[in-house]
């Protein structure tokens, strides 16, 4: 048997997202950095998830390899080319969970040393789709409005229905909201950002519960006007482009705005807010969709958590409520509102009461206030 040299790299069996992809090889290149050994470049894998269709290739077809080669160089890192007859130190998985718990330890709020070897790390990826003509022509056409224009990942897609269902919801805390639909999405934006009139979606089209005419209605009934990459690139120029093309398009594209919005459990918008904090080192403008506010929530977290109660800061004046129950007028004992499970409102301000909380001047939509002190039962809610 021939001599197999120990590298730190991975040969990877089935799908597996793009962003979770990039983890890996920085996982893979933290793992060699550590060792001492050799990092081969894996092969990028690719699941065409309306199609069916399964594919491996090299990671030059989506990234100039210049990056982590100037990584490599900077940290005294050996390269080899990728051979899968080489003995790899680690699985893929492995490589992953290592870059999901140096982002789960907060490396930007840790020594020097670290946060500055992780910033280098995140830089390494140089998609070949930023320097197109097609991302010029999409980032003009996106941009040339008049005001603001946010992005935002609406994760609706038919799998992330299913991904909620059977494994998101054995680990959610009482602030997480799982499944969050494209009109709550709306809602919440409208809600936090009342003159906020041009918003770019980014999503997997093709796997949309609902086609996207039926989400521009519905942006225009909040007085949101919504665009779509598919609103600027035709058909045929649309399915040239490989899924993880897309994603990366995408990706750039919401890195480069002014705003961004996202979900926490999603690894593209994690990996959205982390890129745009090494790049533009601000984290004053990403906020989060999937807290169970009925407004959106400020990151405070950089990209970091996957929770939404540790990305963002308490705000003290909402409450949800887990069970139906009665609100009282604390001041006459009168019973005034039959609160539904899964109600949410917000008060001027709360006070607590012992065992319960009371609450002035409430509202169930942020902007209409009924004005007195009304009391409930601190076991039946959960303060946001």
């Amino acid at each position: 048997m021939g001599y197999r040299m120990l590298v730190s790299s991975y040969n990877q069996i089935g799908g597996g997202g793009i962003n979770n992809q990039k983890m890996a090889i920085m996982g893979a290149l933290m793992n060699a950095r550590e060792k001492g050994i050799p990092f081969s470049v894996p092969l990028i894998s690719e699941m065409d998830q309306v199609n069916g269709n399964y594919e491996k290739y090299g990671f030059d077809v989506l990234f100039h390899r210049q990056g982590i080669e100037e990584f490599c160089r900077r940290h005294a890192i050996g390269m080899v080319e990728y051979d899968e007859g080489n003995e790899f130190d680690e699985s893929y998985e492995a490589f992953f969970w290592k870059t999901f718990h140096i982002l789960e330890s907060d490396p930007f709020s840790g020594p020097d040393g670290m946060r500055d070897i992780f910033v280098d790390l995140i830089n390494i990826f140089m998609p070949k789709i930023s320097g197109s003509d097609l991302f010029a022509r999409l980032s003009e056409a996106i941009g040339n409005r008049v005001g603001e224009v946010a992005s935002c990942q609406f994760r609706i897609e038919r799998d992330w229905i299913v991904h909620c269902r059977n494994e998101l919801s054995k680990t959610a805390s009482d602030c997480d909201e799982l499944y969050v639909g494209y009109d709550a999405i709306l809602y919440k934006i409208r809600n936090t950002f009342p003159d906020l009139r041009n918003l770019f979606i980014c999503v997997d089209e093709p796997a949309m519960p609902v086609v996207k005419d039926v989400i521009k209605k519905r942006s225009a009934e909040y007085g949101i006007h919504s665009m779509f990459k598919s609103d600027f690139i035709g058909p045929s120029e649309y399915d040239a482009l490989r899924p993880n093309e897309r994603s990366l398009l995408d990706m750039e594209l919401c890195i480069n705005h002014s705003r961004f919005i996202g979900n926490t459990k999603s690894t593209f918008s994690n990996m959205v807010s982390v890129q745009r904090f090494c790049r533009n080192g601000t984290d004053d403008r990403d906020h989060i969709y999937n807290h169970r506010s009925m407004f959106l929530r400020r990151r405070l977290d950089r990209g970091v958590s996957i929770s939404a109660t540790n990305s963002v800061a308490f705000m003290d004046n909402e409450v949800l409520f887990r069970n139906g129950l009665i609100l009282i007028d604390r001041d006459t004992n009168a019973s005034l509102f039959d609160i539904r499970p899964g109600t949410r409102l917000v008060a001027q301000d709360i006070t607590d009461g012992g065992d319960v909380l009371c609450l002035r001047n409430i509202s169930f939509n942020g902007r209409d206030f009924h004005d007195g002190v009304f009391a409930c039962a601190k076991e039946d809610v959960v303060r946001l």
